[in-house]
């Protein structure tokens, strides 16, 4: 992420997580490219404290409504025959 805000690949950085060990990653972006933008969008029930509170991007709790629409299939298949599904706590 840091390469691609380098090189001008993006203007807004949207991060899917609640993973408080981004917030160095975060701060490196903000501190060396203080144009680009980040926004951290928390699944339902992973919203980190440190991330919110880091006062470096903005923050959005999402509705698990809006995750489940946007899932891969059950299954998914490879050229080589190779399918993989999606763990069930996750339907």
């Amino acid at each position: 992420m840091i390469m691609d805000a380098f090189y001008n690949h993006y203007d807004v950085a949207k991060i899917v997580s609640g993973d408080s060990d981004l917030v160095p990653l975060i701060e490196t972006i903000s501190q060396m490219l203080p144009n680009k933008k980040v926004e951290i969008h928390f699944p339902p029930k992973r919203e980190s404290y440190h991330l919110a509170n880091i006062g470096l991007a903005d923050c959005f709790t999402r509705p698990p409504d809006v995750f489940s629409r946007c899932q891969l299939p059950e299954e998914l298949s490879n050229k080589y025959g190779y399918t993989i599904g999606r763990p069930s706590e996750w339907r």
